[in-house]
């Protein structure tokens, strides 16, 4: 190596390390609110008997929008989320667009979404009070993530085995809102139609999931699925109606640290103090 090339990692050592502009986001529209969000490439319907079968799922387009029934045609998961079963191996999921953003907390990312909670019934069993006819599951690097179910009256916070814990006081999930879901490092904040104070927020959790034992059962994890996200109701004590709206993920790709800088700064002077 001549000290031309010597020069020139040294260059490059000292843009990473004192280069300073933060990274731009990256922002995807996953649904417009137009149209059904199937035929956009980013998300899928996904609707479950009490059998663990799929079935058609009760959808009908409305002003800026797509409206379901989580208690039509026998289903009780009925939703749309960014994965699908792997047909080669039914235990695991692959994402339906390769394009989709990778979840990382220690990077930084949010989903945004606008959905209405129409109607919202329990079974009335006694883990009535810890399900909901709607929720936005979003499972990132690691195996961690968050859970929040909406009630008519307020939203709450799945704990790792599934129980109530983190919850609004008397916020009205029926009209048609706007929401961020913010995940970092520190955990998680949830905003509602451009308000500057998150109306929830707490630590991510690893969730405690056992596929076969849920209602319905399935035969894969959806949380132990990187880059994860579901909205809709996914359980079977639960039903009712909403409406989805626009949905987009914005998340920071990848930055030069001063870490990598340093460590070209000393490769490229080893380089040159050997004179390859």
């Amino acid at each position: 190596m001549n000290n031309k090339q010597i020069v020139s990692i040294l260059s490059l050592s000292s843009i990473l390390l004192f280069k300073t502009n933060p990274a731009q986001a990256l922002s995807i529209n996953l649904y417009n609110g137009s149209g059904l969000p199937e035929n956009q490439n980013y998300l899928a319907p996904a609707a479950l008997d009490s059998a663990g079968q799929s079935v058609s799922m009760q959808t009908s387009i409305v002003t800026n929008g797509v409206a379901i029934d989580s208690n039509a045609n026998n289903a009780e998961y009925s939703g749309y989320t960014n994965h699908l079963p792997n047909p080669l191996n039914p235990s695991g999921l692959v994402p339906i667009n390769s394009s989709f953003p990778r979840l990382d907390r220690d990077i930084g990312y949010s989903i945004f979404f606008t959905v209405a909670l129409d109607s919202n019934n329990n079974n009335f069993t006694d883990l009535s009070d810890d399900r909901a006819a709607f929720s936005i599951t979003v499972i990132g690097t690691n195996n961690e993530g968050i859970e929040l179910g909406f009630d008519s009256d307020r939203i709450f916070a799945q704990s790792s085995n599934f129980i109530r814990e983190e919850t609004t006081n008397n916020f009205t999930t029926s009209t048609f809102n706007s929401y961020e879901l913010k995940v970092d490092s520190n955990g998680y904040e949830l905003f509602a139609n451009s308000l500057t104070t998150p109306i929830l927020n707490g630590a991510l959790r690893t969730y405690n999931f056992t596929p076969l034992a849920s209602n319905p059962p399935l035969l894969f994890n959806p949380y132990e699925t990187e880059s994860f996200l579901f909205l809709g109701d996914n359980t079977g004590q639960a039903y009712g109606t909403f409406t989805l709206g626009a949905i987009s993920v914005s998340s920071v790709p990848f930055n030069f640290s001063p870490t990598l800088g340093l460590t070209l700064v000393g490769f490229g002077i080893w380089l040159r103090r050997k004179k390859i």
